[in-house]
């Protein structure tokens, strides 16, 4: 491992253990509502999704670093680059409820999977992909490499995702952070 990539473990490693032990409230992508017929249509921008930690937010981003996958803790959520100075009503659209079964759970963080490529420049400080694991066997899967931004998955989208992408059989290479037990 070269020490640009051990930092940027090390990196997600800080970040993801920020939340340990933080409940997952709900999933939020950015967009804008589009007017057809008279009916309101939200069209998702989905180079970024936001991780709703209480009054924290996980901020998954694509759009920053093309094909790979940034994260970063963040306050609130910001008008995406692409609406602002345009005249569309910017929304936000909550979409865990398609992802995680909250009937009464406690959604923690309980691990993250996420893979990195050693062909890509480490200094970029980003990842391949990424797959978090709630209590309660949720789980949510973000690929960046979809062509409309971050596609979402459930349980198996990580393992399917490695597979199609080559695995360790490529450049790639898995690794697994958990909150320590303490």
């Amino acid at each position: 491992m070269i020490p640009a990539e051990a930092r940027l473990i090390a990196a997600t490693e800080k970040l993801l253990s920020s939340l340990a032990g933080s409940s997952l409230e709900d999933v939020h992508i950015p967009g804008f509502l589009d007017q057809v017929d008279g009916i309101g249509h939200f069209v998702p921008l989905a180079q970024q999704v936001y991780l709703v930690f209480g009054d924290r937010l996980l901020l998954l981003d694509s759009a920053e670093r093309g094909g790979f996958l940034t994260l970063r803790i963040v306050a609130s959520i910001d008008v995406p680059e692409a609406l602002q100075g345009e005249e569309e009503n910017f929304s936000v659209g909550a979409v865990g409820s398609l992802f995680m079964d909250n009937s009464g759970a406690n959604l923690r963080l309980v691990k993250v999977r996420f893979a990195l490529d050693s062909d890509h420049d480490p200094g970029l400080e980003s990842i391949c992909a990424a797959e978090f694991c709630f209590s309660g066997g949720n789980t949510l899967f973000v690929d960046p490499l979809w062509h409309l931004g971050i596609r979402l998955g459930g349980a198996g989208a990580f393992d399917e995702w490695w597979l199609r992408a080559g695995g360790e059989s490529g450049s790639m290479e898995e690794f697994s952070w958990v909150p320590s037990a303490g």
